[in-house]
């Protein structure tokens, strides 16, 4: 039996550093890569479907930063339980 790992979405404009990170993690039980967002907006549409435990965030993003995103992500998760 197969346990999962914490279902994880990654967030960076650039396909270089996204590619790198998946190649440090591959082996990594723990961790199951679910997506990949370009851009905050993006990572804000893809959270809810792809059910993302953990979200990994560039600081410099396209449209907004890394610091904002984590932000409203966390008002959305704070709503929630609210």
């Amino acid at each position: 039996m197969r346990v999962s790992g914490t279902r994880t979405l990654l967030v960076a404009a650039s396909d270089a550093f996204l590619d790198g990170v998946v190649d440090w993690v591959a082996d990594d039980p723990r961790i199951e890569i679910v997506g990949r967002a370009h851009s905050g907006e993006s990572a804000l549409e893809k959270i809810e479907t792809l059910r993302a435990e953990l979200v990994l965030v560039d600081v410099t993003l396209p449209d907004i930063s890394g610091f904002e995103l984590s932000r409203r992500l966390k008002s959305r998760r704070d709503a929630r339980w609210s």
